[in-house]
């Protein structure tokens, strides 16, 4: 089993997640070198980077917050709430 699916939340099938990944990826027209990325966020507070800074970032936290969800969604996963 590789590292990045050893470290997945109890529950989460790394098979549905990696095709849920590629699926959003393809959906968003994001290169496949963001996928590490974009695993990291699906399982990440929204409130520690889910912030429009309005300078038209690239990747832009919009388009990058809707794949996090499509995959959060596909794979039936609510991320933990940040401890402010």
């Amino acid at each position: 089993m590789s590292d990045a699916t050893s470290k997945l939340p109890e529950g989460v099938d790394p098979e549905l997640l990696e095709a849920a990944l590629d699926r959003a990826l393809a959906a968003q027209h994001f290169d496949a070198s963001m996928k590490g990325m974009l695993r990291n966020l699906v399982f990440d507070a929204d409130e520690r980077w889910r912030v429009c800074c309005g300078n038209d970032c690239y990747v832009c936290m919009l388009p990058l917050g809707r794949a996090v969800d499509d995959v959060r969604r596909e794979i039936g996963y609510s991320p933990p709430r940040s401890s402010s």
